[in-house]
């Protein structure tokens, strides 16, 4: 998407099917935060492209910067221990986003 963007989306405005997956993913998650909102587990205004796009963007922004973090900030990024901390990152934060308490709930 970065380059894409770069290039204002031109190559992007020309798939339909772009638009096909998408529309497709889109759905799955509206039905997935619907079943939970039923069980008073998900917030009732959950709004499934943002949680799309907030799930993408807190892992792109480790893939699309992956060769610098560690030139920028004191990190092993190829360590387990660093992609453990990834993914617990990205987990809490979409937990904060989706549950009405998640903060008594982790214990933070």
């Amino acid at each position: 998407m970065h380059s894409e963007n770069q290039s204002k989306g031109v190559h992007y405005a020309k798939s339909q099917r772009l638009l096909e997956i998408n529309h497709a993913h889109l759905q799955l998650m509206e039905s997935l935060l619907d079943e939970g909102k039923k069980y008073n587990i998900f917030k009732p205004d959950i709004d499934p492209l943002q949680v799309n796009i907030n799930i993408a963007a807190l892992g792109g922004y480790y893939l699309i910067n992956q060769h610098t973090l560690g030139l920028v900030y004191p990190v092993r990024r190829k360590t387990p221990s660093f992609r453990a901390g990834i993914y617990g990152a990205v987990f809490h934060l979409t937990r904060c986003l989706l549950l009405f308490n998640v903060l008594a709930d982790d214990g933070y």
